[in-house]
């Protein structure tokens, strides 16, 4: 007698809350509606060959200030440029150098080719909007791995909405 008892009690409480909260998402629910599409881009040409991202993404953590813009094809191919984002200024150029100096906000690029990691040896990026809501920029890059492999990348864009 008890089970029946707390299965009336269930059901009794239990389809009315359901059908009140189906009621709820329907009238008025934004979980039904698409998010707004952002733009974003990043590109380069590689040793003389266009390299488009299929995605790209950035944003400056809270704690450190780190300032992180990756443009990537898939998970073994990705450029990726990281740097201290407090202070950065349109119109200059941050350089990529080793070793990595306070003055260029720590800039540093890598290069993910086909999993193989290169990094920027020389090169430099340069923001032409930096705000809250947008950050774009171009850059150009000799990359290394130090033992053979080298690339040469020019006329590097990036465009990232928030």
């Amino acid at each position: 007698m008890k089970t029946n008892n707390l299965a009336a009690f269930c059901v009794t409480l239990l389809v009315p809350m359901m059908l009140l909260m189906n009621a709820c998402k329907s009238a008025g629910s934004k979980e039904e509606e698409p998010l707004p599409q952002t733009t974003n881009s990043f590109g380069a040409m590689i040793d003389g060959t266009n390299w488009k991202s299929t995605k790209a993404n950035g944003g400056i953590a809270v704690v450190g200030g780190l300032l992180s813009i990756v443009g990537s094809i898939d998970d073994i191919n990705e450029i990726s440029i990281q740097m201290i984002g407090k202070d950065l200024k349109t119109g200059v150029d941050y350089l990529f150098e080793i070793p990595a100096k306070e003055e260029n906000k720590m800039a540093n690029l890598i290069y993910k080719r086909n999993g193989s990691v290169l990094f920027a040896k020389s090169g430099k990026v340069r923001f032409s909007t930096f705000s809250n809501k947008k950050i774009e920029g171009t850059f150009e890059a000799q990359v290394t791995d130090y033992i053979n492999a080298n690339a040469d990348l020019k006329s590097g864009t990036f465009t990232i909405n928030f």
